[in-house]
This record gives C-alpha cells, structure tokens and sequence, in this order.
C-alpha cells in the first residue's frame, strides 16, 4: 500500500496519482475500483449523503485493497477530524475562497505544529499510541488534504491560499468556475482560462501540486499536459462511458 507521504513524493516527481470518484456509497465498487488500478477512490459526501459507517467500511477496503480513501466534504472541521480518524488517507474541500478557509481546513487535519487537529485512540492510530510526536509528524505526512478552486474570487486569492502551510494539493474545478462566469459546461472556454490558467501559473510556480478532474483518457492527457499530477475522474463517468460503447456497437434491443 502506497502511503499518503508516498503519493505525495510520487507527485513531486511528475509521476500521475489516478483518482476516481465513488459517486454511490457502495463499499463492493470501492473494493472494485481499486482493483482496477486506482491509487485513491474519493468519496463524495458533498453531493451524497454520506455516512461514518460508510466511511469507515470504504477506509477497510482501501487498506485491504492497498488503496487510499480521500472524502469530499464541504469545510467542516468536526467531520474532517473524525473521516481521518476513521481511516482517510486525506480530504478534498470543495470551494475555498480564501486563505482563512484553507487554513481552517489544515487546523482540522492536521496535528500541531502544522494544525490543531485533536488527539485520541481512534482506527487511523490503530488505537494504541505510545509516541506521540512522532506519530504526529508521520501521520502530518501520511495525510492528503486537497483544495478546490472552483470561482473567479477564490482565483483571485490563490496567492495567499498557496502561502498557507499544511495544503498538499490544488485542485482545479473548471466545470464549477464556468458555471460561475455564466459559461456553465464548457470548462474549456477561453474566459474560463483566462481565469483558471493563472492559478495553475501560480501553483506550479510555487512548487506545489496541481490536479484536475478528466472525462477520458483524452482530457486526463490534457490536464496532465497543464502540468497536473492528481488526475481525477469519476466512476459514473467510466460507467457512462462503458454503457454508450456497449450500446453503439449495436447491441441488440
């Protein structure tokens, strides 16, 4: 199993982390996902109703699987602490606008110095801790915690969002940022660039890391050709995909 730290370095060097959204709260197509060669199933409990069974039992499979669980969630400190707690390897925090938010969503992940994340006996631990500074500052580097950029405004800030301590990962949400510049689906317009390429300039310029979310092998290409290094898609994606290739080919009716 690849550590969050391991992801990370694996990023730093230009290799890919493939991602895939688990869109239905089903622990059998998370097992299934990272059978398939995921590195991490993000679970989305932004659009979803999600629950800590359901997170917990999807940590189980990713450490069975030798995966890593990431939960989507809106900026929600309590319930941050308590999905890592349970087994995530990271969390990806949908609409930052600002510095304050990103760090608040850092305070919630992460241990001191970086964060203030609370201490106990919980499964991420395995329930028993015997050296604390050190685990702190291993499990500091084991998590994963994304940020979204998803509007014209948050655009505007990703200079002092970047110079926030403690995020690992900018993620472009182009699809969320033509919505908000009226171009909604069509996240490649060149108004919706002319807004997200310079937070790519910024991040990459920063020496951080950069994701976006890919459609297909085509768009995965083409975020990873911006510089992209967490490449995300979705599994009701690849299940669309999969159900109109079946259909074209002239399957009978």
């Amino acid at each position: 199993m690849a550590t969050g730290a391991e992801l990370k370095q694996r990023m730093h060097a230009g290799q890919p982390v493939h991602a895939v959204t688990l869109n239905f709260n089903s622990v059998g197509l998370a097992e299934y996902l990272f059978g398939l060669g995921f590195d991490c199933v993000v679970l989305d409990g932004e659009h979803n109703a999600l629950d800590d069974t359901t997170v917990e039992n999807v940590a189980r499979a990713a450490d069975a699987a030798g995966g890593n669980l990431i939960v989507r969630l809106p900026l929600d400190p309590p319930a941050i602490e308590r999905y890592l707690a349970l087994g995530a390897t990271g969390v990806h925090i949908p609409n930052i606008a600002s510095a304050s938010e990103a760090q608040a969503a850092v305070h919630a992940a992460k241990f001191a110095p970086v964060g203030r994340r609370g201490l106990g006996n919980f499964r991420a631990l395995r329930f028993d801790v015997s050296d604390w500074p050190t685990t702190m500052s291993t499990a500091n580097e084991n998590t994963i915690v994304l940020t979204a950029i998803e509007t014209p405004e948050a655009a505007a800030q990703i200079d002092a969002i970047l110079a926030v301590d403690g995020i690992d990962v900018i993620l472009l949400g182009e699809l969320d940022l033509s919505s908000a510049l009226g171009l909604a689906g069509q996240p490649a317009h060149p108004e919706v660039r002319a807004v997200s390429q310079p937070v790519v300039d910024a991040t990459l310029t920063a020496g951080r890391l950069f994701g976006g979310a890919a459609g297909s092998a085509a768009q995965a290409t083409a975020i990873q050709d911006r510089g992209a290094t967490f490449v995300l898609t979705s599994c009701a994606r690849l299940l669309r995909a999969g159900s109109n290739s079946y259909f074209a080919e002239g399957t009978p009716s």
